[in-house]
């Protein structure tokens, strides 16, 4: 089965295993005596094109090999990548381990209806928190997250030289620290550590929490939509306000 997920700018596809069996091959069994229905297997739906380059880049940010080795050839060798894949193995193993089935195990005694049959996730000032957004409702076919820090854009990991590649995984991983450590961002802290020549936003931050969760990444389209909805003021093309409509109450000076 596979999913797509439209993320802020972003598009993924997470590959979820299909069992096509018979339902008692699935972990079900039919009762005492009674013949197992043989369903028809159903083929699965051709696999959707992913940017393999963006992909292998939220790999190395996520310390995951990338499918395309020789491409990243010297990177793989430098100390820097191993110590980051290394910090961010223990980090995600611990978080697996501890935090993640305890937020199952509440969204599920809380509200696992909603989480089920979530059609679209608003998170307003979620930042770059995809983790617990994904984690708490998996769900969802579109997962939209807003903050105050900046975008950012994809490092061109293989293009820069050594010591910048250690400062954006240096970098990387301070901008992460808190998540690991508390399980959220501190959004001071963030509009800091996310405004550096090493990690410009938020998309190094998305990315890597992507890779670990084996989502490859089918697109990333940068979007104004403040500007855009001012350029169709500007040209008269706005859609009018409906008839009904009511101001809001007046902004204190």
């Amino acid at each position: 089965m596979q999913v797509r997920r439209d993320l802020m700018v972003m598009v993924a596809v997470l590959v979820a295993a299909v069992c096509l069996m018979p339902v008692a091959a699935c972990g079900g069994s039919p009762a005492k005596g009674a013949e197992r229905a043989q369903e028809p297997v159903k083929a699965p739906p051709p696999e959707v094109p992913y940017d393999h380059a963006v992909t292998d880049t939220a790999k190395i940010l996520a310390g995951v090999p990338p499918e395309d080795a020789t491409r990243f050839a010297a990177l793989l060798k430098r100390p820097s990548w191993t110590a980051h894949r290394s910090e961010f193995d223990s980090n995600w193993s611990r978080v697996s381990a501890e935090r993640f089935p305890a937020m199952r195990a509440w969204r599920d005694r809380e509200f696992k209806t909603i989480a089920d049959t979530c059609g679209t996730l608003f998170y307003p000032f979620g930042g770059p928190d995809f983790l617990s957004a994904y984690i708490l409702f998996p769900n969802c076919r579109r997962y939209l997250l807003f903050g105050l820090e900046p975008v950012g854009s994809v490092p061109a990991l293989e293009r820069l030289a050594d010591p910048r590649v250690d400062a954006v995984l240096g970098q990387l991983r301070e901008s992460l620290s808190d998540v690991f450590l508390r399980d959220y961002f501190i959004t001071k802290t963030m509009m800091n550590e996310l405004q550096t020549p090493e990690v410009d936003g938020t998309v190094p931050l998305m990315l890597a929490f992507l890779a670990r969760l084996d989502a490859p990444v089918v697109s990333i389209e940068f979007d104004d939509p403040i500007a855009a909805a001012a350029a169709k003021r500007a040209a008269g093309t706005a859609k009018p306000a409906p008839a009904d409509a009511k101001p809001g109450p007046a902004r204190p000076a």
